[in-house]
């Protein structure tokens, strides 16, 4: 049994070896393939090797600063502000002014006229809702 083992054995290696050989073969009957119709063939990609130390030091690689995007609205100027009420007869009688709620609305004109709207909103105990 042990020596049927080894003869199996070599036979599946000597198969796998093959099997290797004709897939080199097909690729490059392929790659003349490509080449004889005008188009390009499989690309020979080399193995990523990290760079010695000694070179990166030498170069002189600076980091890049990380970029982060800033907020647009404090910039934004404002040429005029509007305050908007609510019609009171929508509120549910226990509501209650809790201040505004700012929206900048930009327009563009051959002027600026970026208005900011001063929206009031009211809080209901009852319903507990804003």
């Amino acid at each position: 049994i042990k020596n049927l083992i080894k003869i199996l054995l070599n036979l599946i290696e000597s198969q796998s070896q093959i099997i290797e050989s004709q897939k080199k073969d097909i690729q490059s009957l392929k790659d003349e393939i490509n080449r004889l119709k005008g188009e390009k063939g499989k690309p020979k990609i080399s193995p990523n090797v990290p760079e010695k130390e000694e070179d990166t030091q030498n170069l002189g690689i600076t980091e890049k600063k990380k970029w982060t995007k800033s907020a647009k609205k404090p910039r934004i100027k404002i040429d005029r502000t509007e305050y908007i009420s609510v019609d009171k007869n929508l509120l549910p009688p226990d509501a209650e002014h809790k201040g505004y709620r700012t929206i900048i609305i930009q327009n563009i004109k051959f002027a600026t006229d970026n208005v900011e709207y001063k929206l009031e909103y009211y809080y209901s105990p009852s319903e507990n809702k804003t």
